[in-house]
């Protein structure tokens, strides 16, 4: 008997030590909200809901957004939220970046515990970074840059940021001026074909598209023009100036007017938000490229859909035109770039890339037609032999590249950042150039002092 006591105390104190090993709940509050704070809840905030989810209140979270519910408590990997932010859906978030492992193994774990809320999270302070222990920020901040575009004579290099434009002379890179009153980040930026006019295109995600037409003479505006119900991410003009196109997050594509400043025509074959467009360089097609994995042929001159290209698995990012001929590059979340031609009953894939580390962001041509220039994820800006197909050079860079655009000459290749930073390379050998905008300088920080304590293990 007195052995058979022995060891039921024995287990008693081994549940009761394993009791006081687990781990407590994960707080909402205190470990949740701050991860959203940091990394989310720029573009899905009350102001500014992407998708129309909100992430900064527990209920406005649990409500979802127009995908649905993003949070199933007890059931992480059919949750929305865990397979944009494992990548398993596209565009993987956050966009241009990612959580840390250990981030998004706190998701998972509070929603397998109930998605359970202990509270709101307190505003954050600005000095510090929510949910690494308050450990204060080493550089400043800058604006994502979004959008690129040189202008016809290769003397300006235009770099669209939050609410405003910048523009930088060349050669040397000197800001010529900025133009402001954007209603948030300026996604497209395209210059008319004659040069005169500069189109800066975005609006506030979940609200409404906005496009601003830029005098270039004097910097002037010109006209503000409304319509999308969602912010725009594509802009095109038509070879002879005389209309553009608009794509947006509302799954539409406009064609306007320039004259007259209205919309002539809505296009809505798209089943998701269309991220890019190009008119073919000859002037009878507009290509639309979309989340719904296709890209849309239309005839420019009506309106009309022609046909349907398909063969991407992802959604398409970027869309580029041929300078010469009827031939549009492609690139997408499926990290592949299609090359396609265009004819009027129909188009074929000319070439496919092999696929790439990460998720292609841009693409474009050089002005001569002998090089395609590719952004990603993972920062690589990569030159292409369009001809061939050969990847010819890779330039890395620090963080995801969002945008890229090449001068008229084919010499050198404008770069924008998630990062804020714009920079130029030669296209020759990948060779940096010039900065246009230049990352913080780095605040040396002092070793921070180890805990000693039982919980610092």
């Amino acid at each position: 008997m007195k052995s058979l006591s022995s060891l039921t105390a024995l287990l008693l104190c081994g549940i009761s030590a394993a009791a006081q090993t687990k781990p407590a709940p994960v707080s909402y509050k205190k470990q949740i909200a701050p991860i959203f704070a940091t990394s989310c809840n720029a573009c899905h905030s009350a102001a500014t809901p992407q998708s129309k989810l909100n992430t900064t209140a527990y209920a406005a979270l649990m409500t979802g957004g127009s995908r649905g519910k993003v949070i199933l408590p007890g059931n992480a990997a059919n949750s929305l939220i865990v397979q944009y932010i494992e990548g398993r859906k596209q565009p993987k978030m956050p966009i241009g970046g990612s959580l840390k492992p250990a981030e998004t193994a706190l998701i998972r774990r509070w929603i397998m515990e109930g998605a359970k809320s202990d509270g709101e999270a307190a505003p954050i302070d600005p000095s510090k970074v929510s949910g690494t222990g308050g450990i204060p920020v080493r550089a400043d901040i800058l604006p994502q840059a979004a959008s690129l575009a040189w202008s016809k004579d290769g003397k300006i290099v235009a770099v669209g940021t939050y609410r405003e434009v910048k523009l930088f002379e060349m050669p040397g890179g000197k800001i010529q001026r900025t133009l402001t009153g954007h209603a948030d980040v300026v996604r497209a930026l395209a210059f008319s074909p004659d040069g005169t006019t500069l189109a800066a295109a975005g609006g506030v995600p979940g609200q409404g598209g906005e496009i601003r037409l830029w005098n270039m003479a004097d910097g002037t505006l010109k006209r503000t023009l409304t319509g999308h119900t969602d912010c725009i991410y594509g802009f095109g003009w038509r070879p002879d100036g005389k209309q553009f196109a608009t794509s947006s997050y509302d799954k539409t594509v406009k064609i306007w007017d320039v004259e007259k400043g209205v919309s002539i025509a809505d296009l809505k074959d798209h089943a998701d938000a269309v991220y890019a467009v190009a008119y073919t360089t000859s002037g009878k097609y507009l290509a639309t490229a979309s989340a719904d994995r296709s890209i849309r042929v239309w005839d420019a001159a009506t309106g009309k859909r022609l046909y349907t290209l398909a063969g991407h698995t992802e959604m398409v990012t970027g869309l580029a035109a041929h300078p010469t001929a009827d031939q549009i590059v492609s690139v997408s979340a499926d990290k592949t770039m299609r090359l396609w031609n265009l004819k009027p009953d129909g188009g074929s894939a000319a070439r496919t890339s092999p696929t790439q580390p990460d998720v292609l962001t841009d693409v474009r041509f050089s002005p001569d037609g002998k090089w395609i220039v590719t952004s990603s994820n993972d920062g690589a800006v990569k030159i292409w032999n369009a001809d061939s197909g050969a990847e010819v050079k890779a330039i890395p860079n620090p963080d995801a590249i969002l945008a890229v655009s090449v001068d008229p000459a084919s010499q050198l290749v404008a770069v924008g950042g998630y990062d804020g930073s714009a920079v130029l390379y030669k296209l020759a050998d990948g060779v940096k150039t010039a900065s246009l905008i230049t990352l913080p300088r780095r605040v040396t920080q002092p070793a921070p002092t180890p805990k000693t304590d039982a919980h610092s293990k």
